[in-house]
């Protein structure tokens, strides 16, 4: 597991990156002003220092997972380690983010703007993870 700690930071560091662009568009930033604010704090610049921490924890969680299940699962290609990425989106984020914007009635463009987010972020990750 040792062998993971690089490519886990270095991972959570694009990923990171990835979210600031993501969600710093100023086009997604109009559209969560549009829905009231129900999205608080995405698409604004001025997060506080301790929110853009507690999100790179979270992230770095992740993908301490991640590299904890290459460890029994190892990747040869660039295509499995996507796949990997692929799978672990639909398997385990779709369902549960599904259910929260059919539960609470959200857009469903919050569900598109999240996903898309989610299927980037555990790509990269499962690629620099799983190819290190």
């Amino acid at each position: 597991m040792e062998k993971y700690i690089a490519p886990v930071f270095v991972a959570s560091l694009v990923c990171m990156a990835v979210e600031m662009l993501w969600y710093g568009s100023s086009s997604l930033a109009r559209y969560f002003r549009f829905l009231g604010g129900q999205e608080r704090g995405i698409g604004h610049r001025n997060r506080s220092g301790a929110s853009l921490f507690a999100g790179f924890i979270s992230i770095l969680v992740t993908n301490a997972i991640i590299a904890y299940l290459f460890t029994y699962i190892p990747f040869l290609t660039v295509w499995s380690a996507i796949a990997f990425g692929v799978l672990l989106f639909f398997g385990f984020y779709v369902p549960v983010h599904l259910r929260s914007i059919l539960w609470y009635e959200k857009p469903r463009k919050i569900f598109y703007v999240h996903s898309g987010y989610y299927l980037v972020t555990l790509v990269l990750a499962s690629l620099i993870i799983g190819l290190w």
